[in-house]
């Protein structure tokens, strides 16, 4: 039998929909692929040594922007169909998508501020893409206008490919992007840190060390404690292990926020000293307790939910066996992405809860504490660092706790989460919706507290458990007000630097009050001292001095040292502190000094530095901290800090140099000391001073 010839099939009037759907998602495609490699080969911000993104970023950029893309051609597509087809109206429809993704992909860039090696992420102008768009716009559509007929017969005919091949193509590129983000969710890298060793001790496994568990409670202030006065039940747990250990009455953070607070804790330095800064990371000379720990044996591992500032990128890694940040976490590759940061951002504050789409809450980070360690090496003692970050903006914790003391409103919270200048909201709160902000945040730290008692009561079931020493503290608190300003790292009053400190475990006394101010600097110490026992500097410099005096040399206390350089384009406004039992100096950018008796006035309400009959005390305090400055140990890589104390014509390297200021006979260890104990070399200026600065430097009165 014959059969009739068959008559071609007609091309379907879906087929130019379909055209467009897929040459926009090839399109965005490879501006997913650009991205990928922005994000992956150079790091977002000034001061990451390393871009804060895994390999699992090749996956994610592609496909998000592939998606985008699709949708991009399938509204074009839709819009071919539903009009008279005419080569014209391809040409123009064409135009509008190159537009759309050409705009997209100069946003993106123009976004990342691409300059020399360094990603400067800024704030999204809409005004931009639509410039972009405009002028893509234009100069696509001359091109496409003269080609118009040959534009129309791509999207409406078959013999390019078919729509099967389209279809196999579509199904190879979105199985392999998928699937590279499946393999990465079930095989998640482990973060280990290549540290080099700097003629240290060998690695040994001693069994009889104690475990030491370092946790930070991130934007937390003392004086919402319950066991530090607060009148709310907020700190039920925390309170109960201060009963069984030292409660520190008087800590005070070394800056208001947490990058140099951090690394303070890490290294025993001052701000200055580290040159740690908004975009600076820590130097990789110091050495931190992971790094001293480890080399005596310890198993070290860090958890860190600061899905910005504890990043190993700022070198918070140094000496981890285990750093686990959010770089690791697919929700974190995906909220970095443009299309994350621009859409999905606004699009979760808006549909599930107004908060970081990354932020990982302290049940999250339990959960992968206590899968570390189940699976540590149970033969050798660990040092475990864990940062929480629940009591930070927006101050929501889960569902029941949001309403404990009260309620944060949800009109409210797009200014609680609003960008703030010199620390002050858009517009003013209320005193009602004050109230309901610190409800919020106490609300928040009742969910922590419950959370911490948890992984402690946990920590303490595990082998080896008995033999662990906890130490709670935070890196900075937290202002609702008080002086004009809200959040952190505005200033140096004492609702950002005091903070909560408990050390508790075996050989700690139960039930003990210290009321000395003491710097949570000294946990660098203190650690090293209770895992090893070393003698000299480091044991004077220890925090166990307060509770086993008998052991310990004298140490005499001039207070406690707090410094801050504001980020800032223009002068540079840094301010530095002292804080003693009884007073509180705080030196302003300009070098104008404020002065509170925070035995009578704890809330600083009252500024008595312009007070005659306190000008000797100014003037007393004022050269105390200028000494102790000035006796702090060699490098100082970050000189911003002291510009407080700069004087018309000669800085204060130059002041105390050519022996301008008279400074009080120090009977102290100099700030720096115990980890001078640790550096097998001189230290090196890294700020490249100039040659006269070089030799005052040299010149410096330092131990």
């Amino acid at each position: 039998m014959k059969f009739a010839t068959e008559i071609p099939r007609a091309p379907s009037r879906w087929l130019p929909a379909w055209r467009f759907v897929l040459v926009f998602a090839l399109v965005g495609l490879g501006i997913g692929v650009v991205e990928a490699a922005l994000l992956y080969f150079i790091p977002r911000v000034t001061g990451l040594i390393q871009p804060d993104v895994e390999y699992v970023i090749w996956f994610l950029a592609p496909l998000v922007d592939l998606l985008a893309g699709a949708l991009t051609g399938l509204v074009l597509g839709l819009l071919y169909v539903s009009k008279k087809n005419q080569p014209l109206m391809t040409a123009v429809l064409v135009s509008a998508g190159l537009a759309l993704t050409g705009a997209y992909l100069f946003w993106m860039l123009d976004w990342f501020r691409i300059g020399a090696g360094t990603l400067f992420p800024r704030h999204l102008v809409v005004s931009t893409a639509v410039k972009f768009f405009l002028i893509i716009f234009v100069i696509a559509l001359v091109p496409a206008t003269l080609g118009s007929k040959h534009v129309d017969h791509f999207f409406k005919s078959e013999q390019w490919f078919s729509r099967r091949r389209g279809l196999e193509l579509h199904a190879i590129v979105l199985a392999i992007l998928v699937g590279g983000i499946v393999f990465y969710a079930t095989h998640r890298p482990m973060n280990y840190a290549a540290m080099q060793s700097k003629g240290g001790p060998s690695r040994a496994a001693p069994s009889t060390l104690p475990n030491i568990a370092l946790i930070v409670l991130d934007t937390v202030r003392a004086d919402h404690f319950s066991c530090y006065g607060y009148p709310r039940p907020t700190t039920p747990n925390l309170c109960a292990l201060a009963g069984q250990g030292v409660l520190f009455q008087n800590a005070i953070a070394p800056s208001s926020w947490t990058l140099p607070s951090l690394t303070s804790i890490f290294t025993g330095l001052m701000p200055h000293q580290t040159g740690v800064d908004w975009g600076m990371a820590l130097d990789a000379d110091p050495w931190t307790i992971a790094k001293i720990l480890q080399s005596k044996g310890y198993e070290t591992a860090g958890f860190n939910s600061n899905p910005f500032y504890g990043l190993a990128g700022w070198r918070l890694s140094e000496g981890f066996d285990f750093y686990d940040d959010d770089s690791l976490s697919i929700r974190h590759n995906l909220a970095v992405t443009f299309l994350g940061q621009s859409i999905l951002q606004t699009l979760y504050n808006r549909v599930v809860r107004y908060n970081q789409f990354d932020h990982r809450n302290a049940d999250g980070l339990n959960r992968d504490v206590k899968r570390w360690m189940r699976r540590r090496d149970i033969s050798n003692p660990y040092f475990l660092f864990i940062n929480y970050m629940d009591a930070h903006r927006p101050y929501l914790p889960p569902a029941q706790f949001d309403h404990r003391f009260g309620r944060i409103l949800s009109r409210l919270l797009p200014r609680v989460t609003a960008a703030l200048a010199d620390g002050r909201p858009p517009s003013a709160y209320t005193h009602e919706e004050r109230v309901d902000l610190i409800a919020g945040y106490d609300n928040s730290l009742a969910y922590l507290d419950s959370r911490v008692g948890n992984l402690i009561d946990f920590l303490r079931t595990q082998p080896g458990g008995r033999q662990t020493i906890f130490l709670i503290t935070s890196d900075h608190g937290e202002g609702f007000g008080e002086h004009g300003t809200y959040d952190h790292g505005w200033n140096l009053y004492r609702e950002v630097l005091h903070i909560p400190l408990i050390i508790a475990g075996p050989t700690i006394p139960m039930g003990m009050r210290v009321s000395s101010p003491v710097p949570t600097r000294d946990i660098f110490s203190t650690v090293v001292d209770l895992a090893l026992g070393l003698k000299g500097v480091v044991a004077s410099t220890s925090l166990r001095r307060f509770w086993q005096p008998e052991s310990m040399p004298p140490a005499a206390s001039s207070g406690v040292i707090s410094e801050l350089d504001i980020f800032s384009q223009g002068a540079d406004p840094a301010s530095l502190s002292l804080t003693t039992p009884e007073w509180h100096l705080i030196i302003n950018p300009g070098g104008q000094p404020e002065l509170y008796n925070i035995r009578s006035d704890p809330g600083e309400k009252s500024n008595l530095a312009s007070d005659p009959s306190l000008q000797t005390t100014v003037t007393q305090l004022r050269a105390t901290l200028q000494a102790r400055l000035a006796y702090s140990l060699l490098p100082w890589r970050g000189l911003a800090y002291l510009s407080p104390l700069n004087r018309a014509g000669s800085d204060f390297i130059r002041q105390v140099s050519q022996k301008q200021l008279r400074l009080p006979t120090e009977n102290i260890m100099p700030i720096g000391s115990a980890q001078a104990v640790f550096s097998h070399q001189p230290p090196s200026q890294l700020v490249h001073p100039s040659p006269s600065e070089q030799q005052a430097l040299r010149s410096l009165p330092y131990h």
